[in-house]
């Protein structure tokens, strides 16, 4: 099932956030939000303003169709490559746990090997998560021992994730160690706020940078530099993102108080202008039991390649991951 937007409906939706921008302004996660405040400012300007249209990126739009590939199975796990703006669950049309459980009902149609039909269907659970708006590799469990013996990976930090993103600015070479804990943000009186969230509802859906008087948990993110390019006029950085810890939305609130936010992510800098936030779960690798499937190494095809204009190669992607 193709659960993509047709380019003219996201096109749309591009232009209706831009507009949300301007009349609300950005509701930036934390104070004073000097980096966030600069690309936004720099929207603005070239509002109105012909953008060049790049081929990588045209060819994006055309050909950067979300489906629900399908990358491992087994009796135990369904290993898939998560489309971008589609949620994990709950009541709504299109959801990963719908999608999951249509592709196992349709290998009981087709008899296909590993095909856990209807019984499975109803056992989908997830021992993980991505964000609405993130795309690439995600583990499905098929039972509460499957599930449960990949969650052990997770808690413990044994499970490693990389993740592909483009990020406004040019990062220096070197790359980045960002070491910064990830807070709740809190509502404070009057203020505006978005999907609130708590009994009290002094909280909404975004993260922040922890302070003295909200602490937050602590949090890791290491920043490779894979590239430096443009992208629709505008300079950016292909980087390689090797969290430590495993925060709510800790890459792009990482990215965007470092001053490099990550295109795409409205949440957090306001960007209505592409057509999607780009960030992408590359590579997933899991030491699971023998007696299940053993050690995995699972990859979602990079759906960045090719997309930057003028692109400078600073490092190999296989060789920054060693």
């Amino acid at each position: 099932q193709d659960c993509a937007m047709s380019v003219a409906e996201r096109a749309e939706e591009s232009a209706s956030k831009r507009q949300r921008v301007e009349e609300e302004g950005t509701h930036l996660p934390w104070a004073p939000g000097q980096p966030v405040a600069r690309w936004q400012m720099k929207w603005k300007e070239e509002e109105g303003q012909d953008q060049r249209i790049s081929e990588a990126h045209r060819k994006f739009l055309t050909e950067q169709v979300p489906t629900m590939k399908i990358i491992f199975r087994d009796q135990n796990f369904l290993v898939i490559n998560k489309p971008y703006d589609v949620r994990m669950d709950g009541e709504h049309e299109v959801t990963v746990e719908k999608l999951a459980a249509q592709i196992l009902l349709e290998d009981k149609a087709n008899d296909r090997e590993g095909g856990q039909g209807e019984e499975a269907a109803k056992t989908i659970r997830f021992p993980h998560r991505l964000d609405f708006a993130t795309s690439g590799v995600l583990c499905i469990g098929l039972s509460r021992r499957a599930t449960g013996a990949a969650g052990k990976l997770f808690e413990s930090r044994s499970a490693c994730k990389e993740y592909l993103a483009i990020c406004y600015g040019r990062v220096a070479r070197e790359g980045m160690k960002i070491d910064k804990p990830i807070a709740n943000r809190l509502v404070k009186e009057g203020e505006d706020f978005v999907n609130p969230t708590g009994s009290d509802g002094t909280k909404d859906f975004r993260m922040c940078i922890g302070d003295v008087n909200n602490a937050g948990r602590d949090a890791f993110t290491e920043v490779v530099v894979l590239s430096w390019g443009k992208y629709m006029g505008k300079e950016v950085t292909k980087v390689l993102l090797l969290p430590k810890t495993g925060r709510r939305h800790q890459l792009r609130v990482h990215l965007a108080d470092a001053g490099h936010p990550i295109v795409g992510d409205y949440t957090y800098c306001g960007d209505g202008e592409a057509p999607r936030m780009m960030l992408h779960a590359w590579r997933l690798t899991m030491k699971l039991p023998e007696k299940m499937c053993g050690k995995q190494v699972w990859i979602a095809d990079d759906p960045f390649k090719e997309l930057l204009e003028e692109e400078e190669t600073v490092k190999e992607l296989e060789a920054a991951t060693g």
